[in-house]
Parts: structure tokens; C-alpha cells; sequence
């Protein structure tokens, strides 16, 4: 039985993958597809996901928005300002090259010589180790056009970043994890291979999780405001099976659904579009791999929905109403556990908001497993909650 319900859900998906087709080949003038790609010389609309991503796929999340009347949809004066900075750098230098402009604007920090982030990263590792690295950075060749004007400090802890992940690495992910080339990374050579800043922030974050939440028992993790997806990406990677739902405004819903979609291929991706009610897209949603939704969705989501639930660096872009919208919907659809790693002091100039780590407004029945500076990012601190049943 389970297996005649696994191939009818795989017809159903073929299905759906025609009806698509013939919905673009209607759209484009009556012309099937591989017609098209010949008269415009336009191979890209042969691949299911480059015609699935493109321009138009942006123009419809931005009208998705177009009528948004929720608190949760409409942007803080801080948004509107990174909006602003991350829509110019998309049009600019295209999706090809997010990892070397938006992504900046997430996690990707462009160290400079006095970053503090340097130090707290070599106090991590042994005395060799941090030479080791100083050397390789200054062996490494400047390229043109880099990102960051201080290449050598850039290198340098990055290198220092990817040691100290190695070495809180126990189950030795890195071995199989890989930087995707998709969006142009800066990639750093590093015995043998090319690392980046991305990987090694998201497999730390992995573990300040894994070690009190243990991932083979989770069905499903919600992230808020979670960049292009390089969390997820790691979360997906080492565990097939636990589905993604991604919660975010444009232009960071439409980037993380172009990359995610590229680089897991083979998975099932329900795409963001508007329904009513969660009975409306429920069989779907839960048979995707990937999920991405619009904030005012998360409402629409059943109880307890969400085994884990994240957020990183997020909402001290958000003004009071959206971070207090946001934690009541946290403590609603959150079964297990939540994690969120935020400045110490967060200073949200654009819409006159300052928090510390005691006003985030957590519910009464999340019992802190700990709370602390974060090891590398020191003007960070990470907390982890688990839900206690009320």
C-alpha cells in the first residue's frame, strides 16, 4: 500500500510539472517550449528550474506583496532601507552573483583588519594553528574585483573561521559539506578544497543546535528571515528528510527560493504563492521538501506545526509590532525547541527601536536551555529554548 501511494504521489508530481509546462507554453504565445528556445536562442526555458526562477518568477512574488495588509507582510523602515540596497545589487550584478553582494548584507562579514571577530577567533585555536593560517593567508594571490578591500585580513579569518569549525566538528560534516558554486562565492583555498565564511557560520550553528536538539528526530524547522538559505542548506544536506520552511519578505524570499530549488534539484519545492487556508494547500505543502511562505502565512499554519524554529540575525531589523507579532506566532506553532542568535545590543535606527536579549517578549512556557555570547561573533549572543507543555 505504502508503495502504490508513493508512485501515485510521483504521477501526481508529473502532473504538476506538465500542467506548468503547458501553462508557460500558453503564456508564450501558443509555441511549445523547445520552439521557443530556438526562436529567442534562449536554452535557459529548457531547464525546468531556470524557467521556473527567472525574472518573471520575481515580478510574481513582488505582486504576491503588492496587497499585503498584514503587519507581518509590511516592511519596517529599516526593510525598506536593506530592501532598497538589495534590490539595486540584484539588478545590477544579477542572481549570479548574490553570494559577492546581497549575501553580504546577511552573514557574510567583510572583515577588516580590526574586526573583533579575528581575535575571538584565534583565542579558539591552538597557537600553531593560527600561524598556519596567517601564513596561507599571505600566500594567497589578490584577486581583481574582490569584495572586500582588505584581502589579506578577509582570507585570514576566514581560514581562522574554518579551523575553528573543523575542530567543533565531531562528526566530521565538512568532509561532505561543500560550499555550492551557485550565486559566486568568495571561496578561500584551503588544503585542497575551497571553503567559504557561509559554510563554516552555518555548520557552528548547527551544532550550538545539535547539541541539545537532536536532528533525526525532527520532522520540521521553520526559519524567519533566513537569508538566501545557507542554514538551510546545511540543515537539507545532512538531513534528507527533514522538510525546510522558509518564512521571509522580497527580495530575500525570492533569492532563497531560486538557490534552494537549484541546488537540491531533486527535491520537492512548494513555491510561494497566496491560499486562504492551510486545508487549501495542506496535502501539497506536506508532501514539499522545501516550503516558502509569506509572513502573514505563518498565521495560517496549524498549532504546533514546527519541531524547531529559528531565526538569525533578523529581528533587530523589524520594528516593536512585527517582533511582538512574530514571537506570538513563534509560540503557537512551536512544538520543541527554538534557537535565535541576535546582536547583544541591536539598534534599529530607521524605526527607533533598541533591544537587549531581555526584551525579546519569549512566551512564559519556553524554558532557556542556555543563553551565551557567541563563540566567534562576540557581539552576538545565541539562545535555546525548549517547549515545556502548557
Amino acid at each position: 500500500m505504502e508503495k502504490e501511494a508513493g508512485a501515485l504521489s510521483q504521477k501526481i508530481h508529473v502532473l504538476s510539472n506538465e500542467k506548468f509546462i503547458l501553462q508557460q507554453e500558453t503564456e508564450w504565445g501558443r509555441l511549445p517550449i523547445n520552439e521557443m528556445a530556438g526562436v529567442l536562442n534562449w536554452p535557459e526555458i529548457l531547464n525546468d528550474v531556470d524557467r521556473s526562477n527567472g525574472f518573471s518568477d520575481l515580478v510574481r512574488i513582488l505582486g504576491l506583496f503588492s496587497n499585503a495588509a498584514s503587519v507581518a507582510d509590511n516592511p519596517s523602515a529599516c526593510w525598506d532601507a536593506l530592501a532598497t540596497k538589495n534590490y539595486d545589487q540584484l539588478l545590477t550584478f544579477g542572481y549570479s552573483n548574490f553570494k559577492r553582494t546581497i549575501g553580504n548584507n546577511y552573514f557574510n562579514f567583510l572583515v577588516q583588519k580590526s574586526d573583533p571577530q579575528i581575535r575571538a577567533a584565534e583565542v579558539l585555536l591552538a597557537p600553531e594553528v593560527v600561524e598556519n593560517c596567517r601564513l596561507a593567508a599571505g600566500s594567497i594571490p589578490e584577486v581583481h574585483g574582490f569584495p572586500c578591500p582588505d584581502q589579506f585580513s578577509y582570507n585570514y579569518f576566514v581560514l581562522l573561521l574554518w579551523e575553528y569549525a573543523k575542530k567543533i566538528d565531531t562528526r566530521r560534516h565538512l568532509e561532505t559539506l561543500k560550499e555550492p558554486e551557485e550565486g559566486n562565492p568568495i571561496l578561500i583555498p584551503h588544503e585542497g578544497r575551497n571553503i567559504s565564511q557561509d559554510l563554516a557560520n552555518s555548520l557552528i550553528e548547527y551544532y550550538a543546535i545539535s547539541e541539545s536538539v537532536p536532528f533525526e528526530r525532527i520532522d520540521t524547522v521553520l526559519e524567519i528571515g533566513g537569508g538566501y538559505g545557507r542554514d538551510a542548506y546545511v540543515i537539507l544536506s545532512l538531513n534528507p528528510n527533514v522538510r525546510v520552511v522558509m518564512v521571509d519578505i522580497t527580495p530575500a524570499l525570492y533569492i532563497a527560493q531560486r538557490y534552494l530549488s537549484s541546488v537540491f534539484k531533486e527535491r520537492r519545492v512548494f513555491r510561494a504563492r497566496e491560499f486562504a487556508r492551510y486545508e487549501d494547500v495542506g496535502e501539497e505543502l506536506e508532501a514539499a521538501s522545501i516550503v516558502f511562505l509569506m509572513p502573514h502565512q505563518l498565521a495560517l499554519m496549524p498549532e504546533k506545526y514546527f519541531d524547531l524554529s529559528m531565526n538569525i540575525s533578523s529581528f533587530g531589523e523589524m520594528g516593536k509590532e512585527q517582533i511582538d507579532w512574530y514571537f506570538w506566532q513563534l509560540g503557537r506553532v512551536t512544538k520543541r525547541h527554538f534557537y535565535m542568535k541576535q546582536w547583544r545590543t541591536s539598534n534599529n535606527i530607521f524605526d527607533g527601536v533598541q533591544l537587549e536579549e531581555s526584551d525579546y517578549p519569549c512566551p512564559a512556557n519556553w524554558r532557556k536551555l542556555y543563553s551565551r555570547p557567541c563563540s566567534v561573533q562576540s557581539e552576538f549572543f545565541e539562545a535555546l529554548y525548549k517547549v515545556s507543555k502548557s
